[in-house]
Formats: structure tokens, C-alpha cells, sequence
């Protein structure tokens, strides 16, 4: 075998850029609802695994004395929807501190 093939494969960095951005766009556009079936008794059912693992939802479920508890997390959407925001050139890159949204949204709408 050769050394070659133990690398792994070198990407261009334009590629690694649009894929970084695809996963930006999956985190900052994520929605439970479109893989958890919520109850009015308060259950919810997760009824799409694949699309929660696509998203990079953490699944993790706990056993009690009364049953199980899940616990369904997401990505940060806020971070997510920065970082595109600045990516495409609509938000001010700020170092070291997080945007005003608010501020900023308010701003481009005229208010």
C-alpha cells in the first residue's frame, strides 16, 4: 500500500468554503418541527431520524423511574444565521463581539 493512499483526499478551499456554508444554511434554517411530532399531553415523537441527523440535531434519551426523557438540541441558529449574514456581505463582521441584530435588522428595514 502506499502513502498516497492513506491521505486523505485535499479538497480545493472553495470547495471546503461551499461546504461549510451548505452546513451553516442546514443549521441556521433548522426546524424540529419538520422531524418531532409534538402532543397536547405534552409527548413528543421523533418521526424523521434521518432529517434530525441532517440538521445535526443531538438526540440524547434518558431512562427514569417514570419512563424516558429526550432531550432534542440544535445547533445555534443565531451563530449560524451570523456567520451566513456575514458571509454573503448583509451583516458587519465585528471582532470580538456578537452583532446587534435588532439594531442591525432595524436599520436595513428603515425603522
Amino acid at each position: 500500500m502506499n502513502d498516497e493512499a492513506l491521505e486523505p483526499e485535499k479538497e480545493q478551499p472553495e470547495v471546503q468554503a461551499a461546504r461549510v456554508v451548505e452546513e451553516l444554511k442546514k443549521f441556521a434554517f433548522a426546524n424540529m418541527a419538520d422531524f418531532i411530532r409534538f402532543f397536547p399531553d405534552g409527548r413528543v415523537e421523533i418521526f424523521d431520524y434521518d432529517k434530525a441527523r441532517e440538521v445535526g440535531a443531538v438526540i440524547s434519551v434518558t431512562a427514569r423511574a417514570r419512563g424516558t426523557a429526550t432531550k432534542i438540541a440544535l445547533p445555534h441558529k443565531q451563530t449560524a444565521l451570523v456567520l451566513l449574514g456575514q458571509h454573503l456581505g448583509m451583516l458587519p463582521v465585528q471582532r470580538g463581539r456578537k452583532p446587534d441584530l435588532a439594531a442591525i435588522i432595524a436599520k436595513k428595514v428603515g425603522r
